[in-house]
């Protein structure tokens, strides 16, 4: 599985409320992006020769963040061609299907109307080739390889604390401290802490806020460019993985 995160990191003021409803409920939490898994018996544990059989991959978005518009995933199937013939992706609704048998479709993730995310499922029709004379059998692997851009987003309250050195009198309405942020965001990446630091100005009554951000890949995938993502889905040589400008690169916007 790889995954490409575009980080948005958001600061300012809200207020908790302590009585949530089905409107309350906060979807990005967590640390999962899209999942994908084989339906059961597909592929199925035996073949005969020439046998034409299924491949059915279950995908769902199981995060925050909604796969729109150029915004597409990707699944590759990878197959022993010396085994299996005539690979056919049977598209149709959201399921686009490229030259070579990829699927790319968008993919909506958790919201407060839909709380588990959006599925799709991907077919494929194979055909089992020959097996060598000497043989009476062989085993074939069938790999599906999951790839997609993905955003975190994180909403919190920051305090500026303007007097740093605490000379003025009375009490202050807040102290700059630490985020620890355990719970996620509704992506893999996640912001997991963040370290405010307030840098006075040498003129003036002012201060400069300073944020120092931490980020951590906690799913189980590999973070890539984002305009790297095809070919890590699709081509077969490994020119892509060889070079480090393509891993663990992210963006990051502030709102």
């Amino acid at each position: 599985k790889i995954i490409v995160i575009l980080l948005l990191f958001i600061a300012g003021c809200g207020t908790i409320s302590t009585t949530k409803t089905t409107s309350d409920v906060d979807v990005r939490i967590g640390f999962n992006g899209i999942s994908t898994e084989f339906l059961k018996n597909t592929p199925p544990q035996k073949v005969f020769e020439e046998q034409v059989f299924p491949v059915i991959i279950k995908v769902r978005n199981n995060g925050a963040f909604s796969l729109e518009n150029d915004d597409k995933a990707i699944v590759a199937l990878g197959i022993e061609k010396d085994y299996t013939k005539d690979l056919k992706l049977l598209a149709g609704g959201k399921i686009e299907q490229t030259e070579d048998n990829t699927a790319n479709f968008n993919l909506e993730g958790r919201s407060k109307i839909n709380l588990k995310g959006e599925e799709e499922v991907i077919s494929y029709n194979l055909q089992a080739g020959e097996v060598d004379p000497q043989s009476e059998f062989h085993g074939s692997t069938v790999i599906a390889t999951l790839c997609y851009p993905y955003e975190t987003t994180l909403s919190s309250t920051v305090c500026i604390d303007t007097d740093v050195s605490n000379i003025r009198p009375g009490k202050k309405v807040c102290s700059a401290q630490d985020l620890i942020l355990n719970n996620g965001q509704g992506a893999p990446v996640a912001v997991t802490k963040i370290e405010p630091n307030m840098l006075p100005q040498i003129e003036g009554d002012k201060i400069v806020p300073q944020f120092l951000i931490f980020i951590e890949n906690k799913g189980s995938g590999t973070v890539v460019r984002k305009d790297a993502v095809k070919d890590f889905c699709t081509k077969s040589s490994s020119e892509s993985y060889q070079s480090p400008r393509n891993l663990n690169v992210i963006y990051v916007a502030d709102h």
